[in-house]
């Protein structure tokens, strides 16, 4: 029987095995990636994904997505994730400890997309607000000459008992 739950139950696939034996054979390379089999993959890497990027060489699947997370984050940020996300059950605390500290939080399906909803409503009133603010100081703009007559409170302070003008 074979199992797909992890990186790590099966044994090498036969390709990968032949070319594990080839690179072992081919003589000395420099160590810690400055090899030519390093460079090869990297360069083929760049073009499968067409872009000029770093290849990073990790163990397994939870070094890579730890480490992919930790990249994007602070020790102060959070990671939203659904409360059955691989990286909340599976990666046994990995994303958490190479970020030095973010948090994963979960939510439940339910609980993201009312939050989701709450938040675009929310942003909707903050947009309809703004837009109804500008539209009332631009009608009572300061630039627009105002009447001279005393304000209520100036006024109130030259009729005080205390003398105070």
């Amino acid at each position: 029987m074979q199992h797909f739950a992890s990186d790590n139950y099966a044994g090498i696939c036969p390709e990968a095995l032949d070319a594990l034996i080839a690179a072992n054979n081919s003589g000395h390379e420099p160590a810690y990636g400055d090899d030519s089999w390093t460079s090869q993959v990297c360069d083929r890497l760049r073009e499968l994904f067409q872009t000029d990027c770093e290849v990073f060489f990790v163990f397994n699947g939870t070094a890579a997505n730890s480490l992919a997370l930790a990249s994007l984050c602070q020790s102060y940020h959070s990671v939203i994730c659904h409360e059955l996300a691989h990286i909340e059950t599976d990666e046994c605390g990995g994303p958490e400890f190479f970020s030095g500290g973010s948090k994963l939080l979960t939510a439940t399906a339910s609980a993201a997309s009312s939050h989701l909803m709450q938040s675009r409503r929310s942003s909707r009133a903050a947009r309809t607000s703004t837009i109804r603010s500008r539209r009332w100081s631009r009608s009572r703009s300061p630039l627009k000459s105002a009447p001279s007559t005393p304000s209520r409170k100036s006024a109130r302070l030259r009729r005080s008992p205390s003398g105070v003008i």
